[in-house]
């Protein structure tokens, strides 16, 4: 069992993520069997991209994307029994960042709202 003592885990995704466009167009890929199991993380979030995104951009759905896999990694670790642990005992807590590499700005999972906003606000 894995024992983190820190009181804060941060997922922090990235704008213009290779592995978020490598994830929204696997055919781009090539054969590279490392790779393509590791991005298999992110079919999860990838199954959210609803389809009122199919209309979007090619950098929206990105966004969008990166956000869904940040939440969706969040749940992943929430499901490792040491965190478990320490979620119970409000002795640790999981929050989920977009960093925005050209601005600097970063946004935060805010889990009142359910959205991702500017922070710190």
């Amino acid at each position: 069992m894995v024992e983190l003592e820190v009181p804060r885990i941060i997922i922090c995704g990235h704008s213009d993520c290779g592995a978020i466009k490598a994830i929204l167009h696997p055919e781009k890929l090539g054969r590279i069997p490392a790779v393509s199991r590791w991005l298999s993380l992110g079919r999860d979030a990838l199954a959210l991209l609803d389809d009122g995104f199919k209309q979007t951009s090619d950098a929206e759905r990105i966004t969008r994307l990166t956000k869904l896999n940040v939440l969706s990694q969040m749940k992943r670790l929430e499901t490792h029994p040491s965190v478990i642990w320490r979620l119970r005992c409000n002795d640790l807590t999981i929050q989920g960042w977009v960093y925005e590499i050209h601005t600097g700005r970063v946004e935060a999972f805010n889990p009142q709202t359910g959205e991702f906003e500017i922070w710190p606000d």
